[in-house]
């Protein structure tokens, strides 16, 4: 080798390292001129290489304010690898050039981190010696001529544990470095391609004039063939997922999530392949849009910083990969300077999560600049190109003027594949992983390079919440896992359903229309086959049934039947909601279903404590103070009363007679959902609200998903307000929520009306009796459940416990209190470690923090055996993370 570079950083301590730029000058003055080339040279004339960070710097990040930055959330999924940062080592070869530990401390460092290891074909020390010390290793691969050893690769990466397999798919042949030609660059004798036979690696040690040993050596054992049909021989030859490595173009993208694979890395291999070819994050909007949210993507090529690693999400990565700087930290600091160059890049990317108004990855589409976006529309093809003059010769330079730091002068399961290896007796079948996050998010991408697109910052703000993200990352984590046993699904026990009911109740409902009420089979058809009255045509049954069920007189004409209760919900809302400073109230924690209508029709959400008792009475008078001395005008206060959604408390008597008295004197509303009433402990139920009330305070919000079906899809309000109009006319609530009805659902199906209102006719009115079994089994599991909470964690009942619960008198849900951050990265460990699912409370606080250390638990799907099964598995998850 030739002689250590005379330069030397200021302070080569990794505690002295404030940025990556100060390892890179410590690894400089720490390594040998030809491998310090070897490591940050690129090929050609480097243009690409320089071009990489010209394009990153130009990447715009516009924060969003009033977002709730307390904390911000790095973990995520890569590939199904949970992590505790989006990012991962890229593969690089031969660490022992740049450390005499080589690979291991490069992989304890990812390990301390949460972070991925890629580590490389060519690497320095065998492949068990890595994943023995970092259980988030990937393999990469390169296409060999010898298949042989190819496959005895990948079997070896299946019993060493490695997560994935990364195939590079850009170096068909090694590009002209011209670096390393001119260094007459060959290995020390020291330093070996651990996981090759010796005698295949003899080339890469001789030295040659005018010549790179490597790049003889890859020449020999690389095939240039490489083809698709080889990732499908590949995909079938294998378990774990498959990333593809090296894409830039979108179409191929689009190809690759034709062959089964997991992720694409949009790479252009650090600006060491094909100079001229365009810098990697000029390429992600576009291979976002190609590949449809089918595969995963992550970046790499010119990473230096967590602002780096934003830009990166913010265009639409799932996450990215670094390469030179995690290297220079281990050249200059060994394990201790690449852990310290990750923490960097943690504490960078956190801080530009904070400003940028960012609390987690998933939400940083919505900080990306559409303008940036329209403009590399036009120029993605022409990266690297159209400009003249010659770049000086690459080699030796100055601190900072080296070639990579040089700017230009002008500015710029398809096959259905099982990745999950989890430690439980399971197996989870997972989608491709890009599923698991990004359909999540409004997308800011181009179809392709000249088409026309659309904004996620032109559309409407809701659609970038994570309200509204919420329920679909709960949903996919359940699709991706269906082997996992499911303490996370509100839904009714499915072993009741019957088809032929459906026929009964329809039955049961033309029998009520001709022999009750006297209509003809002409008029019976037709109220069941065309459009139908948008108020709804079963009205007169729900008013009889709350009167029975619920001792509530409502005018049939006060109720408005639904597309579910969510529908209600949006018609409330839009119907309160006259300007920017109408607001609605909300118990929290509180359902995602109303803060997700609210944030349709563009109405704040101000929460309200919640106790023990479901609702702090004197926080709800003092939020309504705070709310209008700051010019708002609360409007109405959204509560369950009866075993609410998700923490399963409820409202003492004393304490309804008190909240209606309340809402009288401040002149809100209250809207009362009442989903889970019926399904209380043995005994007399409490008075619904809208019962109590002789004021009209209450708009009650029904449904008939627990108590009728859920697929059905009908819902109500009774809304019994009067309205005044300006000539003096008075009409009702409901007649309002019809005309915006009209305009948006026009009617609920009257086959599932007919349906529902079969069923209420069937049970003489009464939804306690429909559901007495069902109520039955409710109880039953709910005691199980709390039960076997108490064997499993037997010292819940100590002030100092680690592991507490509530203990609800009804409904679906409680609430377990864990002392560990209950993250959605814990809900994927659980479901794909450990076979079970959960809901993290943090998804149901708005406007304030909470929940962080609670997830929610229901029964209501379950048998007895699999609540057992499912606690047991819980049990060993918890007590995994104690």
């Amino acid at each position: 080798m030739t002689e250590r570079d005379p330069l030397s950083a200021p302070d080569s301590s990794p505690d002295a390292w404030y940025d990556s730029g100060d390892a890179r000058r410590a690894a400089r003055a720490a390594l040998p001129g030809d491998v310090w080339d070897f490591l940050t040279g690129g090929s050609g004339t480097e243009r690409t290489l320089a071009d990489n960070r010209t394009a990153l710097d130009g990447v715009p990040l516009v924060p969003r304010i009033m977002t709730d930055v307390t904390r911000c959330d790095t973990a995520t999924e890569l590939a199904g690898t949970s992590t505790d940062l989006p990012l991962g080592i890229a593969p690089i070869a031969y660490h022992r050039l740049f450390h005499p530990e080589g690979e291991p401390a490069s992989a304890r460092a990812a390990e301390a981190a949460g972070a991925v290891f890629v580590a490389g074909m060519l690497s320095s020390r065998p492949l068990e010696d890595i994943t023995a010390v970092c259980s988030r290793t990937w393999l990469q691969l390169y296409w060999l001529r010898d298949r042989g050893l190819l496959k005895d690769l990948v079997a070896r990466a299946e019993a060493a544990g490695c997560r994935a397999l990364v195939l590079t798919v850009d170096v068909p042949r090694m590009g002209r470095r011209l670096r390393d030609i001119r260094n007459e660059f060959a290995l020390p004798a020291d330093v070996v391609a651990a996981n090759f036979p010796a005698a295949t690696t003899s080339t890469a040690r001789t030295r040659a004039r005018g010549a790179s040993a490597v790049m003889a050596h890859t020449g020999e054992t690389f095939d240039p063939s490489l083809s698709w049909p080889d990732v499908a021989w590949l995909r079938d030859l294998t378990t774990l997922p498959i990333v593809l490595k090296g894409v830039l173009h979108p179409e191929d993208a689009r190809r690759a999530t034709e062959t089964g694979v997991a992720a694409v890395v949009v790479s252009n291999h650090g600006g060491r392949q094909l100079d001229g070819a365009p810098p990697s994050v000029s390429m992600l909007p576009a291979v976002r849009e190609a590949v449809e949210g089918r595969v995963q993507i992550l970046l790499d090529s010119g990473i230096r910083s967590g602002t780096d690693v934003l830009r990166a999400l913010s265009l639409g990565a799932d996450g990215v990969l670094v390469g030179r700087p995690a290297m220079w930290g281990l050249a200059a600091g060994g394990q201790g300077g690449a852990e310290r160059v990750l923490r960097l890049l943690r504490t960078e990317l956190e801080d530009a999560m904070a400003l940028a108004g960012c609390p987690c990855v998933s939400d940083a589409q919505r900080i990306g600049s559409d303008s940036w976006n329209t403009r590399i529309r036009g120029r993605a093809h022409r990266w690297g190109g159209g400009r003249s003059g010659a770049r000086g010769k690459p080699g030796k330079a100055e601190e900072g003027g080296d070639a990579e730091r040089r700017r230009p002068t002008t500015t710029p399961p398809g096959a259905a594949h099982r990745h999950a290896t989890p430690t439980h007796p399971m197996r989870a079948t997972s989608k491709p992983a890009a599923e698991q996050w990004k359909e999540r998010s409004a997308m800011a991408v181009t179809r392709d390079l000249t088409a026309t697109s659309l904004f996620a910052a032109d559309l409407h703000a809701s659609l970038a919440s994570p309200t509204l993200a919420s329920m679909n990352f709960l949903n996919e984590v359940a699709i991706r896992f269906p082997d996992a046993i499911s303490f996370a699904a509100g839904r009714p026990y499915e072993g009741h359903f019957d088809v032929s009911s459906l026929h009964e109740y329809l039955d049961a409902f033309c029998g009520y229309l001709s022999g009750k009420l006297g209509h003809s089979d002409e008029e019976i058809t037709r109220l069941l086959f065309q459009y139908g009255r948008t108020k709804g045509i079963v009205h007169e049954l729900i008013a009889k049934n709350l009167l029975v069920d619920e001792n509530i007189r409502a005018d049939p004409e006060s109720v408005v039947v639904t597309v579910g209760c969510q529908e209600a919900m949006f018609l409330v809302l839009r119907a309160l909601r006259r300007n920017a400073q109408d607001v609605l109230l909300a118990v929290s924690p509180t359902y995602v279903g109303i803060t997700g209508a609210a944030e349709l029709v563009d109405m704040p959400v101000v929460p309200v404590a919640g106790e023990a008792g479901g609702l702090d009475l004197d926080d709800l008078v003092e939020s309504v103070a705070r709310a209008r001395s700051a010019g708002l005008n609360p409007r109405a206060l959204y509560i369950v009363p009866d075993f609410s959604n998700p923490a399963g408390e409820s409202l003492d008597l004393p304490s309804r007679h008190r909240l209606l008295e309340i809402a009288g004197e401040l002149d809100i509303l209250l809207l009362e959902d009442n989903p889970y009433g019926l399904f209380g402990d043995d005994g007399d139920r409490l008075p619904t609200l809208k019962s109590l009330d002789r004021g009209r305070r209450v708009v009650y919000l029904g449904s008939f998903a627990k108590t009728g079906l859920p697929g059905a899809r009908v819902g109500y309000a009774v809304a019994d307000q009067p309205v005044v109009d300006a000539a003096g006319g008075t009409g009702l609530l409901a007649d309002e929520l019809s005309k915006l009805k009209s305009m948006l659902t026009l009617n609920t199906s009257p086959v599932a009306q007919a349906v529902i209102g079969g069923k209420l006719v069937q049970h003489d009115f009464s939804l306690v009796r429909a559901n007495a079994r069902e109520a039955e089994l409710y109880r039953g599991n709910r005691r199980r459940l709390l039960a076997g909470l108490a064997r499993r964690f037997p010292l819940h009942r100590d002030p100092g416990a680690t592991v507490t619960w509530n203990t609800p008198a009804g409904g679906f849900f409680l609430v377990v209190t864990v002392p560990f951050e209950a993250s959605d990265a814990r809900l994927e460990e659980s479901a794909e470690r450990y076979g079970v699912l959960w809901t993290p409370m943090h998804h149901f606080y708005t406007g304030t923090a909470g929940g962080t250390h609670q997830l929610r638990l229901s029964c209501s799907l379950l048998t007895p055996g699999l609540i057992e099964e499912g606690l047991d598995r819980l049990a060993a998850f918890v007590d995994d993370h104690l």
